[in-house]
């Protein structure tokens, strides 16, 4: 018998993982969750190694993988907003770095139509490029694949990513406090909108996951582009816990992320113009 959570064997009488600390209520039922889990996580391998984010863009919809669901479920491009619905914004930034000085240079919007935390279509999207003035790290080149002479002459269409930004009621990043300060430099007004971070504001590993980082909550390494990681939170969100929720719905009751400690003007550059 093995742990649902990290897969550590278990000894008979063992009421926890000594390894993780999970609880074992029923070690036979541990199994089978176990084999669950990794059955999903070999469907969502499978379906990115022929698709990946470029073929979700093509289709136009994308497979939401459900926790404990038998088949994929599609979240459809919607024409307009249905009646009654709200819009959240899933936002993901790619940077030169993390240091203060460094730049935002890929950016990807989904404009998400929902009702009570049910995610029903994606409205709009945005992805754009932007050149820096500064350099990309070799760390951050290495995750996100983007090079200078990719970006030499992009720039993002701000009036059309602000537009998206301002349907939007809710916006939602994982680590949102990283993609908020980045963000500010282009467009100063999202620092006095609702931000919801999904990778705190959420407890993935009472969930029965290892971590909170995006990959893991996806099943495994995807490919770490900006659309491509908006669309897996996307997937995420959507996912039931146990109470039959989403976890969209879960996060938004929490409330949004207190305003940011920091002042502007001391970190970071005036806004772009």
């Amino acid at each position: 018998m093995y742990c649902y959570r990290c897969g550590q064997e278990l000894r008979a009488g063992w009421v926890k993982c000594y390894s993780c600390g999970a609880k074992i209520v029923n070690p036979e039922a541990a199994i089978q969750v176990r084999r669950l889990k990794v059955g999903m996580v070999e469907r969502m391998r499978l379906w990115w190694s022929r698709n990946g984010p470029a073929g979700a863009v093509r289709q136009n919809k994308w497979r939401v993988k459900q926790r404990g669901a038998t088949g994929a479920v599609h979240v459809p491009k919607l024409a307009q907003v249905p009646q009654g619905a709200s819009l959240v914004a899933l936002i993901d930034c790619e940077t030169t770095g993390m240091a203060r000085e460094d730049q935002l240079i890929a950016l990807a919007i989904l404009l998400a139509a929902h009702r009570e935390g049910e995610i029903l279509g994606v409205v709009d999207d945005f992805y754009g490029l932007q050149e820096p003035t500064v350099a990309i790290s070799a760390e951050a080149s290495s995750v996100n694949g983007l090079t200078i002479a990719e970006l030499k002459g992009r720039a993002l269409d701000r009036e059309r990513a602000g537009a998206i930004l301002e349907r939007a009621e809710r916006l939602i990043a994982h680590n949102a406090g990283f993609d908020r300060r980045y963000l500010y430099r282009h467009f100063p007004e999202v620092l006095e909108r609702p931000w919801h971070c999904s990778a705190h504001h959420i407890r993935w590993k009472d969930e029965g996951y290892r971590n909170g980082r995006l990959s893991t909550l996806a099943g495994g390494e995807i490919e770490h582009h900006a659309y491509g990681d908006a669309l897996t939170l996307l997937e995420v969100l959507n996912r039931r816990d146990g109470e039959d929720r989403t976890y969209l719905a879960r996060l938004l009751d929490r409330g949004p992320m207190a305003p940011p400690s920091w002042r502007p003007g001391a970190i970071l550059p005036p806004p772009a113009k």
